[in-house]
């Protein structure tokens, strides 16, 4: 599989590299751009909240050119309530089949992590689905996964 990482795709930057723009802005315009769009027309009663969450340097605004080697992209977490949540397999599949495969430059596709290690890159763009980065949880199963089990419930005052 051919990846795309630093920079290699359609765009305006040095050579054959898009121009850089911080993975912030670049989710957030994806998210405008084309998700908004796609879950309007086939969803459009659907309730969620879209964000970029997570501890990449794109998240803490640190991107630089040399981030797009790994885990960066265009990409956002998609927060559904838990009623709708049998709905994730569904829009996954939706947004698989109705991503562009670039978007400003970039790969909307990306390559499957090497065993041992979590690292994701961007890779080039297959005739059929679009491996995206979109990930559809629920904030309850977010902070469950996060710290692997329950929050604990809150203390009462006075000790019982």
């Amino acid at each position: 599989m051919e990846e795309m990482g630093a920079g290699t795709g359609a765009g305006t930057g040095a050579g054959n590299r898009p121009e850089f723009i911080p993975g912030l802005e670049l989710s957030a315009a994806f998210y405008q751009d084309v998700v908004r769009g796609i879950l309007a027309q086939h969803y459009p009663a659907l309730v969620y909240s879209a964000a970029r969450l997570g501890s990449g340097s794109d998240v803490l605004g640190f991107d630089t050119p040399q981030s797009r080697d790994h885990d960066w992209g265009p990409r956002l977490d998609l927060f559904l309530a838990e009623a709708d949540f049998p709905l994730r397999a569904t829009l996954e599949r939706l947004l698989a089949a109705t991503l562009p495969p670039v978007f400003r430059g970039y790969s909307t596709h990306f390559g499957i992590p090497v065993p041992g290690d979590s690292l994701v890159m961007m890779a080039a763009a297959p005739a059929g689905p679009i491996r995206h980065l979109i990930a559809i949880p629920t904030v309850g199963r977010l902070c469950r996964g996060a710290r692997g089990g329950p929050w604990p419930a809150p203390a009462r005052a006075g000790g019982g």
